[in-house]
Parts: structure tokens; sequence; C-alpha cells
């Protein structure tokens, strides 16, 4: 195609193709400039859609009308089963409320903080920390024994770790809570 046709119309091949999406980039572009400018040819490319929407039709069926005889019958047969779940929903929309406040109020980290602290507390208070730092203490016994210092560690001989000394400053204020619990 050239730049000459703009002064006459697009050709009912050419409309075919543009319109089955058959064509190069540089093909469509001038079509497109023609159809932007000349009315004739926007308005016989119109009748091209619609006589190719119309063959395409042809050989399907109504499926408007097989809709509404599908969705009919479906409606038919889910009457009853309509009716006793609505009288169901009337019965449970109090519960679903508050099951809703329920589920929010568990989901709140407060909550969740509350709880583990809680465990927490019970455990201290049952002993179960005891066996914990009642091991703490034998170790504390065995290094003074083998007079090796604390901060070094027994397999690499390097100075403690952090985690290390968090865990043996925990034992030590576990044994002082014991301590003053047993009094």
């Amino acid at each position: 195609m050239s730049e000459g046709i703009k002064h006459e119309h697009v050709t009912a091949a050419q409309l075919e193709r543009y319109a089955q999406g058959r064509m190069t980039e540089p093909e469509r572009e001038p079509v497109d400039r023609q159809l932007e400018a000349c009315e004739t040819c926007l308005t016989r490319f119109m009748a091209v859609l619609e006589r190719d929407a119309k063959t395409m039709d042809a050989g399907q069926p109504d499926l408007e009308r097989l809709e509404g005889r599908v969705v009919a019958r479906l409606l038919e047969e889910r009457q009853p089963e309509r009716e006793v779940r609505q009288a169901s929903e009337k019965k449970k929309a109090p519960a679903q409320a508050k099951s809703s406040r329920r589920a929010s109020w568990l989901q709140h980290p407060a909550f969740h903080y509350t709880v583990a602290a809680s465990i927490t507390l019970l455990l201290l208070g049952s002993g179960t920390f005891a066996a914990f730092s009642q091991r703490m203490a034998e170790r504390d016994s065995w290094e003074s024994r083998t007079h090796r210092p604390v901060a070094d560690s027994p397999v690499t001989g390097q100075a403690e770790s952090w985690s290390e000394r968090m865990v043996s400053q925990t034992g030590s204020w576990l044994d002082g809570l014991q301590e003053l619990r047993f009094k």
C-alpha cells in the first residue's frame, strides 16, 4: 500500500484482511489513517465486521435463549433448597456476627502475648524450669571443679558466644526465682 490510499478508498480485500488481523504493521498504518479520514471507508469497514459476525454466529446456537432455559430450570430445581437455606441463615445470623468478633479478638497480637506470658508463668509456678536451673547449677559446679574459665567454650577454647551468655544469665535468674519461691 502506498501513501496514495488517502485519496482512494480501501478495497474490500484490504478491509477483509484488516478485519481478520492478517495485515502487517506497515500495511495496517495507511488503512488506519484512511479509516480515520474517510467516512465511506469506515462505513464499509463496519459492514465487513457485521457480515463477519453474522457468519460466525450462523454456526453457533442461540446462546442467550439457551442460557435463559438453563437458568429457569436451575431456579425451578433450587427453589425448595433456597427456602430451607434462607430459614437456616436467619437462625445463624447472630451466631456469625459473634464468631467474627471472636475471630478478630483471637487474632489480635496482644492476645497472643498474654497467652505466652500466662503459659510462662504457669511453667515457672509449676517448677518445670527447676530441672533446667538444676542442670545449670550442675554445669557451674563441673566448670568450677575443672578450673576452666566460664568465658571459654569447652569445645573450641574460644570466648563464650552471646547466646551462651544469655542462657547462663537466664539460668541464674531462674535460680534466683526458685530460691525466693522455696525459702
